[in-house]
């Protein structure tokens, strides 16, 4: 089979072809058709379009995008056809980006250049920072702080840059404290931190132990006891710890009293409440004389009985 001839040229196009294909060419000369040379169209297949993962970032920063099958010469686009090349490279670093953008690469091999891959650079936004209140405590005590819009996972740190993490959650609770500390807390959500937000603490200190004096009083009577400074909200008490409350004033009339007695003061200033000051009332008893004889009968014309005079406390 001499086969079809396919054209007269010096030149011969061939079809779209999707293999390895053999044409054969030969010479006439005067009428003289000389032996046919084999001509190999070799078909190299197109390269798979690229292997290449979507990312995602925070708005304001770069990110790295990376090809990595089926190999070959990788070629970044900013479109799906024609566009701009932007790299010659197995990975690609965006700009600093603000919203989601979409990237293309494709594969070249043995000068074949294969479709378009897309990668999607998802662009998180930078959370707001966290909506946290403050709080007052006394002197000596500890507090809790939360956090609570825009949610995310919360972290605390002792400075409004860097620092250690102190804890990880909504609420923080502090460790006893003795003056005005400040924390800071961040949040993070879709892999984006916050700026951070100072939380403060106000320390309260501690009102100083009342001057009340104390008073000394008869047997059957009561007394007035008084404290001046420091100042604030007095409290009266029956015992130096814990006790019963008796009147919240600076003034306490004490009730009828009959043995020496201790009361207790203490000053509440900003609702922190100070030590107390022991006030003691001093019971003096009363004496009553009585008149003792040595018998209960005498002779009328005897001598006069001389009583003795028996001094008893009266309490």
């Amino acid at each position: 089979d001499l086969g079809s001839l396919l054209t007269s040229a010096a030149s011969y196009t061939t079809p779209v072809l999707a293999t390895t294909t053999t044409y054969y060419v030969q010479s006439t000369i005067a009428g003289c058709v000389g032996p046919r040379a084999a001509v190999i169209v070799t078909v190299n297949p197109i390269p798979a379009a690229p292997t290449a993962a979507n990312i995602t970032i925070c708005d304001g920063s770069t990110g790295t995008i990376i090809a990595t099958a089926p190999g070959g010469t990788y070629e970044w686009y900013d479109a799906a056809s024609g566009g701009t090349l932007l790299a010659t490279a197995a990975s690609y670093t965006t700009p600093a980006l603000n919203t989601t953008t979409t990237y293309y690469v494709q594969s070249t091999i043995a000068g074949c250049t294969g479709p378009r891959k897309t990668v999607t650079v998802t662009v998180n936004p930078i959370p707001v920072a966290p909506t946290a209140a403050g709080t007052t405590i006394c002197q000596g005590t500890i507090a809790t702080i939360s956090a609570t819009a825009p949610g995310g996972t919360y972290r605390w740190y002792p400075l409004p840059v860097g620092g250690a993490l102190l804890f990880t959650g909504a609420n923080y609770t502090t460790p006893v404290l003795n003056v005005t500390t400040t924390y800071y807390v961040q949040t993070t959500v879709g892999g984006c931190t916050s700026p951070r937000t100072g939380v403060i603490v106000t320390v309260n200190p501690t009102p100083a132990t009342p001057t009340a004096a104390g008073t000394t009083i008869c047997a059957g009577n009561s007394t007035t006891l008084t404290a001046t400074a420091p100042g604030g909200i007095y409290d009266w008490y029956d015992a130096a710890i814990g006790g019963t409350l008796l009147v919240s004033n600076a003034s306490y009339t004490t009730p009828v009293l009959s043995t020496t007695t201790t009361y207790y003061v203490q000053a509440t200033i900003a609702g922190c409440a100070g030590p107390r000051t022991a006030v003691t009332v001093i019971v003096t008893p009363i004496d009553d004389p009585s008149f003792n004889y040595s018998s209960g009968t005498y002779c009328f014309s005897g001598t006069n009985p001389t009583p003795t005079i028996d001094r008893k406390s009266v309490v």
